[in-house]
């Protein structure tokens, strides 16, 4: 236990023969429960993780079929729970994230500062000399497209899976709307944000080995910017319209109505203005005008929603 709390961690694997005892040796003392995922691994993952069994805090499951990142940390996530945890960490399986950071995740979540705890690289100088320069610039385009969607704009890297989160927020999930493959982390913190769990970010240092990655990125790409696109709107319908009716959902309807009608009649009149006949400048107006104050009040709908961010 971790100052009278249950700490579970789960540790997601995918080939990683190589790597995974040195992951399993370095479990803290206070760790209660650790779950084993192996993602049906085509290499000896599974036989490496069994001869750590003898400790009975260790748990394997081994997938029949390769089901994803995601699908395994939704697993993961909710079998911790059931297992009575109260505070529940991802590690992965290549040793990327370091147990002696696991306290600085921890505290605050155990003393209620935060309902999760999230690591945040760019808090470290060492991040400029340690990460890929792809991975460097990647991940601050997709964590400044993320702050929009997910509704966290004071939180940065978003593509960092070291975290600490309690039990009792998971349980408010709808488990069915996070996505199974690389996506997840981003659909994750929309549905944290929607539930309004409170984040934290927490200095961690970059680690970067030897693994390599089985990430396809143009695939992955695509995919996450699909689901930080649907996942903007889904927040804030559930959010500010459907679950309750507030100014900021108002402003986003009326908002996206007017600007919408000011760039679908200025189509139209565009397209009917070819050729000798030009139109009134009170037709030009009635596009101009409801496209400029339309985009005026998404603006107000964005300070509210950055107003709005759970703390």
């Amino acid at each position: 236990m971790y100052k009278n709390l249950k700490v579970g961690v789960f540790v997601p694997a995918y080939n990683e023969e190589k790597q995974i005892a040195a992951v399993l040796k370095t479990i803290p003392d206070f760790v209660d429960k650790v779950l084993v995922v192996d993602d049906c691994s085509q290499d000896d993952t599974s036989k490496v993780v069994k001869r750590f069994l003898k400790d009975k805090r260790i748990v394997l499951h081994r997938n029949e079929k390769n089901m994803g990142n995601g699908a395994g940390a939704k697993f993961a996530y909710q079998k911790l729970v059931e297992m009575g945890m109260d505070i529940i960490m991802p590690m992965s399986g290549d040793g990327q994230t370091e147990p002696q950071y696991m306290p600085r995740l921890l505290d605050p979540v155990v003393e209620d500062k935060c309902d999760f705890a999230k690591g945040n690289r760019f808090l470290e100088r060492a991040v400029y000399n340690k990460m890929p320069t792809y991975r460097y610039w990647g991940n601050i385009f997709v964590t400044m497209i993320n702050k929009f969607s997910t509704g966290y704009y004071s939180m940065y890297d978003s593509l960092n899976g070291y975290y600490a989160i309690k039990a009792d927020t998971l349980k408010k999930l709808d488990f069915s709307r996070l996505g199974d493959r690389y996506e997840f982390e981003n659909s994750f913190w929309i549905q944290l944000n929607i539930v309004n769990a409170r984040g934290l970010d927490v200095s961690i240092p970059p680690v970067y080995k030897d693994e390599k990655s089985t990430i396809k990125l143009g695939r992955t790409a695509l995919r996450t910017l699909w689901v930080l696109f649907k996942g903007f709107f889904e927040r804030i319908f559930r959010k500010y319209i459907l679950f309750n009716l507030t100014p900021t959902g108002l402003f986003f309807i009326t908002g996206t109505l007017l600007t919408l009608f000011g760039i679908v009649w200025g189509l139209f009149i565009t397209i009917k203005s070819i050729g000798p006949a030009s139109p009134s400048t009170a037709t030009v107006m009635l596009a101009v005008v409801p496209f400029i104050l339309g985009v005026q009040i998404l603006l107000q709908a964005i300070v509210l929603d950055i107003q709005a961010e759970p703390k």
